[in-house]
């Protein structure tokens, strides 16, 4: 293994763990009370930011365009509220799979004889880390610097009235009162609580990728032993360990499918959420041609040249690679064909055979009858 491969896996586990420790989620079994103190505050300004969230959602629920907009930061707020709250409840167990397979992974590096085998796949992983990264900080970052950058443009602009906001659109119980002090406290408020934001979205999922990484690594280690075992002279010894070491990946996905279920299910179905919501809003485009076609548009030669000319360009279209039209039929049938293969894979709607029964609808659904 070259040097220049070590440095960049450390490069990319060091990135995972700088981003995790400032919310305090990196698993470590000595956590002193200021450092669990990172994570329980994390926690709390991410649930004081998505109540007010759901408050505005709450008051312009009417108005879909706003609420979808809402929405979309709601879940990511949401999802950073269940990732914090499950690798809190289960820091026993973050603390376990991070000493089986951290720790593991750093001897293998260091003792293994086929080092480069082991960080195959290493240079993808990291880019595509970063790449994640670097977006949510991008777009983190925009929340952020709004309010401020607007208070500031306005301020040198000389607005008599200056318009104060906050990063995220938000109704809370209590007055906000701009530019008085409530104002400033729920605007550091939201503030800070963009640092939980970027950094347990970037965070926690990086981590689940490199505890992949690592348990592949393993595996790739123990496939070595056992194809090469007739060149050991303790053979007895070799299998021992991998059956160990096998009982421990083993572990290892247990801890994971505990820890990672929930938040896998909630992106599974918030990712649905957030598409419809896009979708809407693009729908919207056909809306803006009906309008231009409700006007006045025939009272002059003129005016009547420029509407038909609007009117004959394409409305504004989602397409998937340039093969598909993203709308909701496509995804109404995305979701049917899910349903179905579900259905398929249920026992009580199969015949003894094995089929699915007479009558009950195939994953494509279409309806089956008898031969």
């Amino acid at each position: 293994m070259s040097d220049d491969e070590f440095r960049q896996y450390r490069a990319y586990r060091n990135t995972i763990k700088y981003l995790l420790l400032v919310v305090g989620l990196w698993p470590n079994k000595k956590s002193s009370q200021s450092y669990l103190l990172l994570s329980y505050s994390s926690l709390l300004l991410s649930v004081i930011t998505t109540f007010g969230i759901i408050g505005h959602v709450r008051m312009n629920f009417t108005d879909v365009t706003l609420a979808t907009k809402s929405m979309s930061i709601m879940i990511s707020f949401s999802a950073v509220i269940l990732k914090i709250a499950t690798m809190m409840i289960n820091r026993e167990d973050a603390n376990e799979l991070h000493e089986i397979l951290d720790l593991w992974f750093s001897k293998l590096l260091t003792h293994s004889p086929i080092p480069n085998s082991i960080l195959s796949g290493l240079r993808i992983l990291r880019y595509l880390a970063w790449s994640f990264t670097i977006f949510v900080f991008i777009v983190t970052f925009n929340y952020m610097a709004s309010p401020i950058i607007s208070i500031i443009y306005q301020y040198f602009e000389h607005v008599n009235t200056i318009k104060y906001s906050l990063p995220y659109p938000g109704v809370y119980p209590w007055s906000i009162d701009p530019p008085g002090f409530r104002y400033k406290l729920q605007l550091l408020i939201e503030l800070i609580a963009t640092v939980p934001l970027f950094c347990v979205t970037a965070g926690i999922d990086s981590l689940f990728t490199m505890y992949g990484f690592q348990m592949v690594g393993q595996l790739r280690e123990m496939s070595h032993r056992i194809t090469h075992i007739d060149e050991m002279n303790n053979d007895e010894e070799v299998i021992r360990e991998c059956v160990l070491q096998h009982y421990a990946m083993m572990r290892c996905r247990d801890i994971l499918q505990k820890i990672y279920g929930p938040v896998i299910l909630w992106i599974m179905t918030t990712n649905a959420i957030i598409l419809c919501s896009l979708i809407f809003q693009f729908s919207q485009s056909e809306n803006y041609r009906n309008a231009i076609y409700a006007c006045d548009w025939y009272r002059n030669r003129r005016f009547m040249t420029s509407v038909l000319i609007m009117l004959t360009q394409k409305p504004l279209m989602l397409t998937a690679c340039n093969f598909a039209i993203v709308s909701l039929d496509i995804f109404g049938a995305y979701t049917r064909f899910k349903s179905n293969i579900l259905d398929s894979n249920d026992p009580h709607n199969r015949g003894e055979s094995g089929f699915i029964k007479p009558g009950q609808s195939d994953i494509f659904g279409f309806p089956t009858t008898r031969g």
